[in-house]
């Protein structure tokens, strides 16, 4: 059973459905994935085949080569792979009320993926200026949920969803430079050794660390004047 997975390597949620996958792979599930990576810069989104797959051009998309059945939306996916292969794994809830209180856990936090994701991310992608505001919302959520993380211990799939969200945000900020301070997040990091411990993370995330350990996000001016302004701690 193949499953086509569209995605791109700098989508937090493209890596982070990439990633299940390849646990449930480790756990033993028969699936087999084909990764399809969609260039975002060449707009590959927009052409009309992909389009097919997902009228809103966007990523994560997949398309079950067994039924022919395309679905976005990374929460609606992770259901979908649940349902389908999850059965009996830890991943899935055995009962279906703890199911429909993990969908609404998915559901509840969905704001991060919008500060994140609508904020942030898609101007760095299409190398637009991101207002510090933009980025000062992005600390100021990363740091409530690094307190909600401090007495956390089991990873579920929820973590994982939030980790590659919360890890992105955090590299993000840090490659700007503009806010140093805010960067300290101790639990969020623990999360962070727990998912990368997952089988399959390195696979998954190798091209992501290239591309943004070479990623230059703000001007060299606009470093200067935040040195000025002493918002950047050296």
């Amino acid at each position: 059973m193949t499953i086509k997975l569209y995605g791109s390597n700098i989508c937090p949620l493209s890596r982070a459905v990439f990633h299940f996958v390849k646990i449930l792979k480790a756990d033993g599930i028969e699936i087999q994935l084909d990764y399809c990576p969609i260039d975002f810069r060449k707009e590959e989104q927009k052409e009309e085949w992909f389009r097919e797959i997902h009228p809103a051009g966007k990523t994560p998309a997949i398309k079950d080569e067994e039924t022919k059945f395309c679905l976005g939306e990374s929460r609606a996916i992770f259901f979908y792979l649940l349902e389908k292969y999850g059965k009996g794994t830890k991943w899935w809830p055995k009962t279906v009320e703890d199911q429909a209180m993990m969908i609404r856990s998915f559901y509840a936090n969905g704001g991060l993926f919008n500060i994140i994701d609508s904020t942030v991310c898609r101007k760095v992608i299409n190398n637009k200026k991101t207002p510090d505001t933009a980025w000062i919302n992005v600390a100021n959520i990363l740091q409530r949920y690094d307190e909600f993380y401090e007495s956390h211990e089991d990873v579920t799939l929820l973590d994982i969803y939030i980790h590659y969200l919360c890890d992105f945000g955090k590299l993000l900020l840090m490659k700007t430079g503009l806010h140093n301070d805010k960067c300290n997040l101790p639990n969020l990091a623990k999360l962070h050794q727990k998912v990368k411990s997952l089988p399959g993370f390195n696979a998954v995330n190798d091209s992501y660390f290239n591309w943004i350990r070479n990623y230059r996000f703000v001007s060299q001016t606009e470093i200067d004047k935040q040195k000025q302004l002493g918002t950047i701690q050296e």
